[in-house]
């Protein structure tokens, strides 16, 4: 999905309960689908672009 250039985020759903926290997430992720850093940080970039915050918030 990130080669086709969709905005892919990774996410915690719940942690508290599931477990899973995000930095958990990323490291699943990056050791399921062998991801490099760059690709690692594109989704942590996709995450603000995702979000829900004003674009003074993030920069």
């Amino acid at each position: 999905m990130l080669n086709k250039g969709l905005l892919v985020t990774v996410n915690s759903d719940d942690p508290a309960y599931f477990g899973g926290y995000i930095n958990e997430n990323y490291i699943a992720v990056q050791k399921a689908l062998g991801l490099n850093a760059h690709q690692i940080f594109e989704l942590a970039r996709n995450s603000f672009k995702a979000s829900f915050l004003n674009e003074h918030e993030k920069r």
